[in-house]
């Protein structure tokens, strides 16, 4: 088994200055990023549908880092995006427990 370094030691103990530059989402605003694992689909889905009403005619990009998501997951997610006209792209990431 592959050992990782642990996420407590990648993140600064100083706060750091965040720079926009670059970190636009496909529509051109700052992307809403976001992270589940499969136990908490129902939650993000929940989120999603608040955030279109909330963004209503406003283009919105969520990004999801996620881990052991399904397919069907996913798709009824993305499903969501489209009812609410969000961009929603989906990244997966290793668990860090």
């Amino acid at each position: 088994m592959e050992m990782r370094e642990s996420l407590a030691r990648l993140v600064p103990s100083q706060p750091q200055p965040v720079s926009s530059r670059d970190q636009s989402g496909a529509d051109g605003q700052r992307p809403i990023v976001v992270t589940f694992d499969d136990r908490y689909v129902r939650a993000a889905t929940a989120m999603m549908r608040s955030l279109g009403r909330v963004r209503a005619g406003k283009p919105t990009t969520v990004i999801a880092l996620v881990t052991g998501t399904s397919r069907d997951q996913r798709r009824a997610l993305a499903s969501v995006a489209r009812e609410t006209g969000m961009t929603l792209e989906f990244r997966d990431v290793l668990s860090s427990c």
